[in-house]
């Protein structure tokens, strides 16, 4: 009787330690997460480098480690950062990572951040390994001279010669310019505008050729580069040439013909 006893307790025990092993093995959690992924700003000039934070948890009871987090603006990978041996995250454990993104080769507009972190093995919850923070927008600084419109193109000396220049701002944030219209190097007249976004429109300069020699003369106009602006190519439009012949005689006080170009549409 006695041996049966001690038996069974033998048995009970045994079955205490599997349960429990059993137990404790089942409550072994592998996963980590994605929690935050922070830009310094939403809205930067291309061509500027900001920086971005992402914050990796592990909401499992298992020590993790080797592992890879990537950092994409829209689909394109702008970091990758292995988490080494001596990273390893415990139970509850929060790591810093931070990325720099260089937004020299991207477009103008809004672009999405987001961060990933590998599935390690065992780990089922991986709908947190994913982390889509919003959109960082990229600004561009860019005005441009569109056409020179002039007439007339063939004058006498003492003739007021009117020009329409079309601007347009190219880019994505409001601009205040000046725009200057010469004739070869020599300044006729400058005028200050303001545009907003994608705004285009016409700006009327007024030639008084009086002091001018005659002779063969090509006008240009010039608009002010913008701080940070990167295309400036386009801030230079050369219309052609106009020819300028002697005063006309003329009986009595000299002659003034003004003559301005109609309005582009």
């Amino acid at each position: 009787m006695r041996k049966k006893v001690i038996i069974g307790i033998a048995l009970m025990l045994l079955l205490f330690i599997f349960v429990s092993s059993y137990t404790l093995k089942a409550q072994e959690v592998v996963d980590i997460a994605v929690i935050s992924v922070t830009p310094s700003t939403n809205a930067v000039l291309q061509g500027e480098v900001l920086t971005i934070e992402v914050l990796i948890e592990n909401q499992g009871t298992e020590v993790a480690s080797k592992f890879y987090v990537t950092v994409l603006v829209d689909t394109e990978i702008i970091g990758e950062h292995f988490v080494k041996g001596n990273e390893a995250l415990r139970s509850g454990e929060v790591l810093s990572i931070t990325f720099e993104w260089d937004t020299t080769s991207f477009a103008a507009g809004d672009h999405t951040i987001s961060a990933n972190a590998d599935v390690l093995p065992g780990e089922i919850d991986t709908a947190d390994n994913t982390y889509i923070d919003g959109v960082v927008r990229v600004n561009v600084r860019d005005v441009a001279v569109i056409s020179i419109t002039v007439g007339p193109t063939s004058f006498p000396q003492g003739t007021m010669v009117g020009i329409v220049v079309r601007v347009r701002n190219k880019g994505t944030l409001s601009e205040t310019f000046n725009v200057t219209v010469y004739y070869d190097e020599t300044e006729i007249e400058s005028r200050s505008t303001s545009m907003s976004s994608g705004q285009s429109g016409d700006l009327y300069f007024f030639w008084l050729t009086g002091k001018v020699a005659p002779g063969t003369y090509t006008i240009k106009t010039v608009a002010d580069v913008v701080p940070e602006e990167k295309d400036t190519s386009d801030n230079t439009k050369v219309d052609g040439t106009v020819t300028v012949s002697e005063r006309l005689k003329a009986r009595g006080s000299a002659q003034i013909v003004f003559d301005m170009p109609d309005v582009l549409g």
